[in-house]
């Protein structure tokens, strides 16, 4: 058996520095943070007085029903023959030609909504990092619970209770904000 240059606990301990440094670090940054965020949410890029001032006009024309009949039947008749020639190599080109998208070509982005999500999902990220590193920290100093005074190890799992309840509601943001 290969012996490890490292034990198991001298490892644990190198973690556990490295994390306490970090945790550390996030604290000191914690209070600039905020603050950069505050100034963002009152002058910088999201603090929109108006709604109308992200809303981008769409040139989507209504579609003419009749035109639409034609095509469809357009489109059966070259089904129909097309069911006499090969069927595998119709079937390949048919899933192709099957969603050509709307009438007016691709519809464009709305590019402000594209930043302003972009800057909330990089926050949001740097939160749940931030978040794994402090429950992390958390569970490594988390005590031995013994006979008798057990209240610090209670109080510290419903800390990480709640740490881990914000991270759930991080991804579920996370997950939603592309919808």
């Amino acid at each position: 058996m290969a012996t490890l240059p490292i034990d198991g606990s001298t490892q644990l301990e190198v973690l556990r520095q490295k994390l306490c440094s970090q945790v550390k670090e996030i604290q000191v940054t914690t209070c600039q943070k905020l603050q950069e965020l505050t100034e963002l949410l009152e002058h910088g890029d999201l603090n929109i007085p108006d709604p109308k001032a992200i809303r981008v006009e769409l040139d989507i024309p209504i579609p003419d029903p009749v035109k639409d009949k034609l095509k469809e039947e357009a489109k059966k008749k070259r089904e129909e023959a097309k069911k006499d020639k090969d069927k595998d190599k119709d079937k390949e080109k048919d899933k192709g030609n099957e969603d050509e998208g709307p009438p007016c070509g691709p519809v464009p982005t709305n590019e402000k909504m594209v930043a302003l999500i972009a800057r909330v999902k990089q926050e949001m990220r740097a939160l749940k990092e931030a978040n794994s590193v402090v429950s992390l920290w958390l569970q490594l100093n988390i005590p031995k619970i013994e006979d008798g005074n057990n209240f610090g190890v209670a109080v510290q799992e419903k800390v990480f209770e709640a740490m881990t309840n914000s991270r759930t509601k991080i991804d579920g943001f996370l997950t939603q904000i592309t919808k």
